[in-house]
């Protein structure tokens, strides 16, 4: 989207968020940052945008995007692999815990819009 330098992602669940009475929904933009030389990442969803006005920075290797930032005190990953087989992204995201391991929340596989 706009002029091929955004790729849009869109989230929607089918069921509530938990003690609400709305869907998770979201919305991903990932674009590249000539000057800086890598990519941005820019969420917004239902809980709102995250730090306003801030981006997350990315590295690209391969087929992969990988995202990093830190939140409330613990690293926050997020990658984006393109799968050329079957011409679909798939998305892997999550928070480190205390002692310092990664798991993921997020683990979806992307389809077509409509």
């Amino acid at each position: 989207m706009l002029n091929h330098q955004f790729l849009r992602i869109h989230e929607k669940s089918v069921e509530n968020v938990a003690g609400t009475n709305v869907p998770f929904e979201a919305l991903l933009f990932i674009g590249y940052d000539k000057t800086g030389k890598h990519y941005v990442l820019h969420a917004m969803s239902v809980w709102g945008t995250g730090r306003p006005g801030e981006f997350v920075y990315g590295e690209r290797t391969d087929n992969e995007i990988k995202f990093a930032e830190s939140r409330d005190g613990r690293r926050g990953h997020s990658r984006f692999i393109w799968q050329p087989e079957s011409a679909t992204w798939h998305y892997v995201a999550g928070l480190e815990n205390a002692e310092g391991e990664w798991k993921a929340s997020v683990d979806l596989k992307s389809t077509p819009a409509k």
